[in-house]
């Protein structure tokens, strides 16, 4: 079990992630972490997620922020909290390039042992225009390709798109 001084997890979920429908998957997610005796805050705005985080981190409380989502989903919460805070990766997205890497599944069960008992990972980031990465830079094409979809998207990405 998880330590009683870290036993809070903040739950950021990108509903816009992957194919979308992932309620379930959210649902089974936030049983199993309080299963385990970690108590969940599900943040549905990123507005005081440095604030907060930083709170939960300096009085010993914070497990982690889980980034329930895609890999823009993680790249929001690195940029929006401080470089030593724990961070969680939940694949809910269309790739998933960073939960492969790191060989996390859409589990709960696993997903929640790992956040118990597992080790972490400290990462290298990469800054360009004041925002951090972890996985790689668009430049010139690519960018533009990147930009434009995020222009005319509605709602979730898929292959496809």
């Amino acid at each position: 079990m998880v330590p009683e001084t870290a036993r809070r997890v903040l739950l950021v979920v990108n509903v816009t992630a992957g194919r979308g429908g992932r309620s379930s998957a959210i649902a089974d997610l936030i049983g199993a972490l309080q299963h385990c005796g970690l108590q969940v805050e599900r943040v549905d705005s990123l507005d005081g997620l440095s604030e907060q985080s930083g709170q939960l981190l300096r009085s010993g409380q914070l497990r982690a922020v889980v980034a329930a989502g895609g890999d823009g989903t993680v790249a929001e919460v690195v940029n929006r909290t401080s470089p030593e805070t724990p961070i969680a990766v939940y694949p809910l997205g269309t790739e998933n390039l960073l939960a492969k890497y790191l060989k996390i599944e859409m589990d709960a069960a696993k997903f929640v042992r790992m956040l118990a008992h597992g080790r972490t990972a400290y990462l290298d980031a990469g800054r360009a225009n004041g925002r951090l990465f972890l996985l790689m830079a668009g430049v010139g094409f690519d960018a533009e390709v990147v930009r434009r979809l995020h222009e005319a998207r509605n709602g979730n990405i898929s292959h496809l798109s």
